[in-house]
Order: structure tokens, then sequence, then C-alpha cells
């Protein structure tokens, strides 16, 4: 018996081995290829989650700052009108002793004007309170007996008020109020401003003024409660703001291991470094931070104390946000993973059984196999190229709306703005006679003007509200995937809003006539898509830009069930071989123009799909267009990603 040679051999087990081998191979790949897939969608679909996030981190800190910013401004500027009223200044030049009737006159006047005001005192040289106006919501208190006057000597502020010449403010750290060595319960967070009596006057003292900032603290908690977490804390890490009350005035609770070094050395070292935080993920949280300097007027230039603000949200929403995005990646990559092994399984299971079939036809059933592999290729490109285009039409509504708001904003803003900037002017006229004498005449004309001034600038803001409020609710809706109840009129006259601009360009009116009384229980961001798409539609290929035209929307109700929308212009109509495959997709008339002929299409799949409505059109052969929408009140829940018809 013939022996087969070893060459022989060896290629039979070659062959043996080759379809494990190529498995093995290729499976490798796929799992490379699927992690590094993974790894890809995992980054982008965080980055694409977080982004709203940084823009409330920025949103916030943001309006902590004014808010911090203007309050603290405005406690400066108060205290110096307050120092440089005539009934100050004649009190403290009143020999031999101050004009205390006079003087407690005037901060009874100034405690009364500004709520913020807990405490209005004048002290001697000595440290003794002369004069003091003690205010607590809306009842002001002259303190007179000789017992409730107290020394203030020891106090910080009056030393350090003391040191300063007449023109220097001193400003004190933010703390809690005490009287008679205790800490004053419920806990009123103070500023003190300090004033020197000055060499111009006779006698010399302190005028200190105390601002309750409960309010300031309450409406930045407010801002936290919408957002990330609002935070304050001194330059020792002492809170002086937390969404734990229990976390606040370490220093002064004798709590001195509550600060934001012991607690969270890596964040408190990052804040140390000197440059702030733009949502930056600190030791698993994210985290903004800006200084706060409570400042104060020398010679022109900015001293004071600082503060850092911080906007964070907790390590568990980060990691919450982590297992949410791997939870939506993970089942398609092992569903990817599995197909693609059961793909090469049987690839390699049908090479395994090419080859063992004559070589004659090896070459024709590999070409065949190659043949199918660019097939799946292609199609896989279709669907994506398909993905953009809709994409594509989504973000062009996008524009088109942000182009609208900035548009429709510009002339309401812009006149709040000029009214705003002529009471400023007014303001300063006010300030500069009010120091050298002013005329009956002079304040009855800056009051008119005020009240004119501030009635333009109102009506302007109500109507930019208005905008913005139409705008919101048309965001909001495109945003949202849930049913919703709402008025059709009102989201119709949201999208008009949206359309003026673009319509302005051209000769186009843009009619409506629905009837105030259809209320809705569906999805009013796909309405008004849907409307919005039936208006680009006709006009673009309606009626275009340089013809004169009317595009109609009207609404009413069929029966108590039925709502029959129409989109109805007076343009060229349809090409009668285009009507009747109007709705399918890639069918466009401006194929050269850069349509894409996905817009009715989408139309189509909206309202049959999602809505569960129908939809018809009728165009004449003399001209116009007539889009009719027939839709129930109240919409079935119907899932979002169902395939289209």
């Amino acid at each position: 018996m013939d022996t087969p040679p070893s060459s022989a051999i060896d290629d039979a087990k070659l062959r043996k081995l080759r379809p494990r081998l190529r498995f093995w191979i290729l499976a490798s790949l796929l799992f490379v290829t699927v992690v590094a897939g993974s790894i890809v969608a995992y980054f982008e679909l965080m980055r694409m989650r977080m982004e709203p996030i940084r823009i409330q981190h920025s949103e916030t800190i943001q309006s902590a700052l004014s808010l911090l910013q203007g309050e603290l401004g405005d406690t400066l500027h108060l205290a110096q009108l307050l120092r440089k009223t005539v009934a100050v200044s004649e009190s403290l030049l009143a020999d031999p002793t101050i004009d205390k009737a006079l003087l407690e006159r005037q901060f009874t006047i100034f405690a009364e004007v500004v709520p913020s005001v807990a405490q209005v005192r004048w002290i001697d040289e000595q440290g003794w309170e002369v004069v003091r106006i003690d205010a607590d919501h809306q009842r002001n208190v002259i303190v007179r007996k000789e017992g409730d006057l107290q020394n203030k000597r020891s106090r910080y502020y009056f030393s350090e008020t003391m040191k300063l010449n007449s023109d220097e403010i001193y400003v004190s750290p933010i703390d809690l109020n005490v009287e008679n060595g205790e800490i004053e319960r419920p806990f009123k967070p103070m500023l003190r401003l300090g004033l020197r009596g000055g060499s111009n006057v006779l006698h010399d003292g302190a005028l200190v003024i105390n601002f309750d900032l409960t309010d300031v603290f309450n409406r930045l908690r407010e801002i936290g409660k919408k957002g990330p977490d609002v935070q304050l804390l001194n330059n020792r890490g002492f809170w002086l703001l937390h969404s734990d009350p229990r976390q606040e005035w370490g220093w002064m609770l004798d709590r001195k291991e509550v600060t934001l070094a012991s607690l969270n050395p890596v964040l408190w070292a990052r804040l140390q470094s000197g440059s702030n935080l733009a949502s930056e993920v600190i030791d698993g949280a994210l985290v903004s931070s800006t200084d706060v300097t409570l400042a104060a007027s020398r010679e022109n230039r900015l001293q004071g104390r600082h503060l850092q603000l911080i906007a964070l949200t907790g390590s568990p929403e980060l990691e919450a946000l982590r297992q949410e995005v791997v939870t939506e990646i993970l089942p398609p990559a092992l569903l990817a993973l599995l197909a693609g092994l059961a793909l090469i399984g049987h690839i390699v299971g049908a090479d395994h059984q090419r080859e063992r079939l004559t070589e004659s036809l090896s070459q024709e059933r590999s070409t065949l196999a190659r043949s199918n592999e660019e097939l799946k290729i292609a199609l896989e490109r279709l669907q994506l190229v398909q993905d953009e285009l809709v994409e594509t039409r989504k973000l062009s509504s996008l524009g088109l709306m942000v182009a609208g708001v900035a548009h429709e904003l510009n002339t309401p803003t812009g006149g709040a703005m000029m009214c705003v900037s002529v009471l400023q002017g007014a303001q300063q006229n006010l300030e500069k006679v009010a120091y050298e004498g002013m005329s009956r005449e002079q304040l009855d004309g800056y009051f008119a003007r005020s009240r004119e001034g501030l009635s333009m600038a109102m009506k302007h803001l109500e109507r930019t509200t208005s905008m913005i409020r139409s705008f919101k609710r048309l965001a909001i809706d495109r945003a949202d995937e849930t049913q919703a109840s709402f008025s059709l009129l009102e989201r119709v006259e949201d999208l008009v809003l949206s359309l003026r601009p673009q319509t302005k360009r051209t000769k186009v009116r843009l009619e409506t006539s629905i009837a105030s009384d259809i209320e809705m229980t569906s999805y009013p961001g796909i309405i008004s898509q849907i409307l919005q798409n039936l208006v680009d539609n006709a006009l673009v290929h309606g009626i275009g830009a340089q013809r004169d035209g009317v595009i109609r929307i009207s609404a009413s109700l069929s029966d108590d069930q039925l709502v029959t929308l129409e989109v109805a212009d007076n343009g060229r109509g349809i090409d009668p071989k285009l009507k009747d495959r109007i709705f399918d997709p890639f069918i466009t008339s401006g194929r050269g123009k850069g349509h894409t002929g996905l817009g009715l299409h989408l139309v189509h799949q909206w309202v049959h799909q999602l809505l569960g409505g129908t939809i018809t059109v009728k165009s004449a052969s003399n001209g116009g267009t007539i889009f009719t929408v027939t839709l129930p009140r109240s919409a079935a829940e119907v899932r979002w990603d169902q395939p289209g018809e």
C-alpha cells in the first residue's frame, strides 16, 4: 500500500486547521472593532449627555455671581450715599455734642428705604454706640436706653474701621450676627460696612451698617435647587452656603473640622491653584467655580476679601449617567458581537464547505462571497446616508428657529437697553444736583422722565418675555418625546412666530385660521415639526422666494375625537409625475438645488406611525396645493422607534 507523501499530509492538516484559524482571526478582529466602537460611542455619548450639564453649570455660576456682585455693589454704594448725606454731615459737625435726633431720623429713613439693612450705628472713637437703629421685618427700633447701647471697642469691625482714612470703606467678612456674645438664631448671614468720620467732621468715630444677607442666601439656594448644587466658601475653606445646612458656619459653631480641605482635599487643592474651574471632573464630581471679591474702593483700586462660589454635580449623579450610557451601549455591542460571530461562523463554515468541493468552483464562489460583502457594505452606507440626511433636516429646522429667535428679540431688547441708558443718565444728573441743591421742578422732571422711561422699558421687556416664552415652548416641545395636553392655537402661533424671519425675506404671506377651543393630548413637538415641513415645502417648491403667494394654516374639529389640519398654498402645484410618489423617500423636484426629498416622507411617517392619523394631498392643474392632515385629539401611546411603512 502506497504511503502518501509528507507534503500531501501537511496540506491536508493545513486545510483542516485553516477554517478554525480563520474563525479565530476574524473573531478577534470583530471583538477589537466592537470594543473600539463601543469605547468611541461611550465617550461621544458621555460628551453629548454632559454638554447640557456643563451649560447648566455655566448658567448657574453666572446667575449666582451676578446676584452676589449686584447685592454687594449695592451695599457699598448705599453706605457711601448715607455717609455723604447732608443730615449725617450736619449732625457730626454739631458742637459741642452730636445732633443725635437728626442722626436718628436720617438712620431711620435709611433703614426704611433699604430692606436689607439690619442695623445702623454711629460709634464714637471710644467704641460706644451713640446712635443705634435696629431694623427687623419693616419695624425700626431706635435704641436709646443707656444699658442697651454697647461698647464695641473689642469688635473687629470697629477697630479695622478706625484704621481707615475718611474716603475708605471697611468690608467685613460675611459671618453670623452676634448679640451679647451669643449667635442669633435663626442664623442671619451678616455683612458689615464701616466708614470713619474723617478729618472734615468735628466728632470722630465710625458709621457701621449691618446688611442682612438672608434673602440673598435664600435666592442662592433657589438657584441651586434648579440645577447643580451651589456652595459658597470663605478663604479658609469653611462653608457659608451648602445644600446640607450642617456643613455651614463651622468656624463660628466650633466645628473646625468641617472644611473643604478636610472633607475633599483634592478639590480644595485644585481651588487653591488660583484659576477658576470650568466644568472639571474632580474626585468623581463635576465642579465649576469662580472667585467673588467683597470689594471696597480706595484711590480707584479694588481691595477686599475673597470667597469661592462653586457649582457642583456630585459623583452619584455622574455615576448614574455613566451607568445609563453603558446600559445603552452594552446591549447593541453584545448584539453586534453575537451577530458578527454568527456571521463569521456562517462564512467560515461556508468557506469550509466550498473548499471541500471541486477546485473548479472555488474561484466562482469566492467571487460570489466578495460580491455579497460589497452589497452589505453598500447597504450599510446607504443607511448611514439616509440617517445623516434625516439629522440634517432636523438641524436645518433648528437653525431656522435659532435665527428667528435672534432676529425677533433684537428690536425689543435694543429698545429696553436704550430706555435703561436714558434712565442711567437721568440718575447721574439727579445724583449730581442732589449735593448741589435741587428744585422741585427738577425733581418732578426726573420723576416724569423715570415714569416714561420705565413704562417704555417695561413694554419692551414684556414683549421680549412673551417671545422668549413662545420660543421656549417651541424648543421644549421639539426636545420632549412625551405626550402633553396643549392648545393647538397656541402651538401654531409659536410656530408662525419662529417662521416670521424666513417669510419676511419672501413675498409670501403666512395666514392662520385656528379655532381657539381645540385642545389636544398628543405630541406637540411632532405636530409643530409636521406643520413646519409642510410650510417649508410650500415656500420652496410650491411658491418660491420670488413670487407673491399665500400659505394658509387652518384647523377645525371634524367631530369630538378628530382634528383636521390643512396647509394650503396658491403656488405652482405638484408635477403630475411626482404626485403619486410625493411621500416616498428621496422624491423631490429640486434635486439639483440640494434638496434631499425626505421632508414629506418624514411628515408621512410621523402622521401615520407616531400620531395615528392620515395625510392626503390635492393639487389643481392650474396651481395650488392643499395638504390635509387628520389626527385624533388624544393620541395613543406610540413607540418612537417604530419602523416606517
